[in-house]
């Protein structure tokens, strides 16, 4: 028995023995199968395995990276909820994408592209107290320059160009992690701009760390430096003063009327020291809102003010490019002074409806004292008289053209005869009543007109002077319009004797005179760009002619700009003097309208702020090149053969 019991565990291992070796002939002869391309009834069993296998690792791979956006967006919910539902945009539509039975290969693809790997956002410390943050700020802004102290850079000014705006602080706190920085958005929608953003706590934090150093010296440590450069500066809001630990002061008192060329229409107290200012509109015309000029009164020794210009009509504007607001004090200082730029800021308010706003810090330093702000150096009607009745202008005829439909004097000025066999030279300026540098320039011209130099001039021609076209709205205060809301400058083609009275005059008289002018200048005032230069008539026949005055005075005043005088055929000014009377009636050889910078001029890569007498050079520069214009006749023809001239249009 147990000789047979041996025998069947034999034989039961050699059965499983050749069960074995069947089975690797079958997976060989599979194996061969394969290898000749022949049909095999498993084969497409198999590969449905191997494809469930893929799906199967594909969907854990893919649930690790949803639970990994999903906590990525957890950490930034309070830093930028945009972007956070961005993000979850994009995880549903992988879910979606991700339940589709597709190679693995393509789902990989699709991973790629949707969760690249993002800048992880740090985050922030713990909070800290206002003092701390302040000497936080500090410090930060000694680290941009160890070799000068706060102090230092406020009182020295070879130290302007260590002084660091703003967004150099921001940049060092956001190396320490006090402040985060937003992570890039959407490139179909932001164009992948980098801004920063606090969330409540540290803003207020921040503003309160500013008013304490704001509090503990001068604001230009914290600002730019104040030289003009023709480059845009950043249209940042101003940072906002905290005077909660003050006691309430009284309020200010404003006053933009019951002077010449005043306006302001009324101030909103947001606070005993801020103030929302909202400018008077030109007489019935409510478009045109950019000269201001008031006064302040009732503030205490060193009491500093916000002040927020909120009404402008004009969006592009120099103050976006350096320009700031002019002062002056009714007792201490008579002369007008330009504010640093440094306090001044021009950006987008949202809290006005994402309007321009310009916004200035005034520091009063004298009790009981007046203060006036003004748009540019205001010059009334009641200066130009004074300057009339100057005893050098006893041998300048005067006659009274009209008076305007407030009964002031339409004055024009006779230097020599019209019924002399010489040229005849006219010069118009202030149909804007707001463009006051043009007065200046026609000031400085007259000036020169009385002097001994000018001369040989009167001897070759006659000039013919309207020194103000437009004394009411000078008087009213307006920017544009006279007292009936024209724009007395698009009126020339059809003036009328009732709404337009100085215009119908005045040209009336050219149009009666005997022979045709040689020249005419209007002159005006430019409130978007910088230097002087001149706009010129199109000419077919003789267009570099109209270049050589230019040319000119550009060699005489480096103020003038050649560069930006060029041929101007803009349609909508079809109506202004330079048009109808160069072009339309052809009552003036040359016809110029001849504009000056509200700001200042180009000089090596800077913009200069214009000076009052500045302006007048300019007149006076002007009267030198009609000089030598006349005097060399040979200087004419040799420029006339030239093509050296810049003729490009505007």
């Amino acid at each position: 028995m147990e000789t047979n019991g041996k025998e069947k565990t034999k034989n039961d291992d050699l059965k499983k023995l050749t069960s074995n070796i069947n089975d690797q002939k079958s997976h060989h002869s599979y194996a061969y199968l394969l290898s000749q391309n022949q049909r095999y009834d498993s084969r497409k069993h198999n590969k449905y395995e191997d494809k469930m296998e893929q799906n199967r690792y594909s969907d854990k791979q893919n649930n690790e990276r949803v639970n990994m956006v999903k906590n990525r967006a957890s950490e930034i919910r309070n830093i930028h909820p945009r972007w956070l539902s961005n993000r979850q945009h994009k995880v549903r539509r992988y879910r979606r994408m991700s339940s589709i039975d597709s190679p693995s290969t393509h789902t990989n693809q699709i991973n790629t592209s949707l969760f690249a790997p993002k800048r992880v956002v740090p985050k922030a410390k713990k909070q800290l107290s206002p003092h701390d943050f302040a000497s936080t700020l500090r410090s930060s802004y000694r680290s941009s320059s160890p070799t000068h102290s706060f102090a230092s850079l406020d009182s020295s000014p070879q130290h302007n160009r260590h002084r660091n705006s703003i967004s150099t602080i921001r940049s060092n706190l956001l190396k320490k992690h006090l402040i985060h920085d937003k992570p890039t958005s959407s490139k179909r929608k932001i164009n992948n701009r980098r801004t920063t953003m606090m969330n409540k706590n540290q803003e207020k934090l921040h503003k309160e760390a500013l008013s304490s150093i704001l509090n503990m010296g001068t604001m230009e440590s914290l600002c730019r430096p104040q030289k003009h450069r023709l480059t845009k500066k950043k249209l940042i809001p101003p940072p906002t003063l905290s005077f909660a630990h003050k006691p309430e002061v009284p309020k200010l008192r404003f006053r933009g009327n019951g002077f010449e060329c005043g306006n302001l229409e009324h101030a909103v107290p947001l606070s005993s020291d801020e103030y929302d200012l909202y400018l008077r509109p030109d007489t019935k015309n409510s478009n045109q809102r950019l000269w201001f000029y008031f006064a302040v009164a009732g503030a205490t020794r060193g009491q500093k003010v916000l002040f927020h210009i909120v009404n402008f009509s004009k969006t592009k504007s120099l103050y976006a490019y350096g320009m700031s607001p002019l002062y002056r004090t009714e007792r201490q200082h008579s002369k007008w002074r330009r504010m640093p730029q440094t306090d001044c800021y021009y950006y987008r308010s949202p809290r006005h409806q994402n309007q321009w706003v310009l916004s200035f810090y005034v520091n009063f330093t004298v009790v009981n004292e007046t203060y006036y702000f003004a748009y540019c150096y205001p010059y009334s009607y009641k200066d130009l008289q004074l300057l009339l009745d100057n005893r050098l202008m006893s041998n300048v005829r005067r006659q009274v053209l009209t008076r305007s439909l407030h009964n002031r004097n339409i004055e024009l000025l006779h230097f020599g005869s019209i019924h002399d066999p010489k040229p005849i030279i006219m010069l118009t300026a202030r149909v804007h009543p707001g463009e006051t540098p043009s007065s200046y320039v026609m000031h400085g011209f007259i000036s020169f007109l009385c002097s001994s130099e000018a001369t040989k001039l009167l001897e070759m021609c006659t000039i013919l002077i309207v020194p103000m076209l437009n004394p009411d709205g000078v008087a009213l205060g307006n920017y544009r319009c006279n007292s009936l809301g024209i724009d007395l400058n698009r009126a020339w083609r059809t003036p009328t004797k009732e709404r337009s009275v100085p215009i119908y005059a005045v040209k009336n008289f050219i149009l009666s005179l005997p022979k045709k002018l040689d020249m005419y200048f209007d002159i005006h005032a430019h409130s978007a760009s910088p230097s002087a230069f001149m706009y010129v008539n199109p000419d077919e026949r003789n267009q570099r002619d109209h270049f050589v005055l230019p040319k000119l005075l550009a060699r005489k005043n480096a103020s003038f700009s050649l560069g930006s005088t060029h041929v101007n055929h803009d349609t909508s000014k079809l109506g202004t003097a330079r048009r109808v009377l160069g072009d339309l009636c052809q009552a003036a050889k040359f016809a110029y309208t001849f504009e000056c910078s509200f700001f200042g001029f180009e000089s090596g890569g800077k913009c200069i702020p214009f000076t009052q007498t500045q302006y007048m050079d300019l007149g006076r520069d002007l009267g030198r090149s009609l000089l030598e214009y006349y005097s060399d006749q040979s200087f004419i023809e040799k420029h006339r053969r030239a093509s050296e001239y810049n003729l490009a249009d505007e």
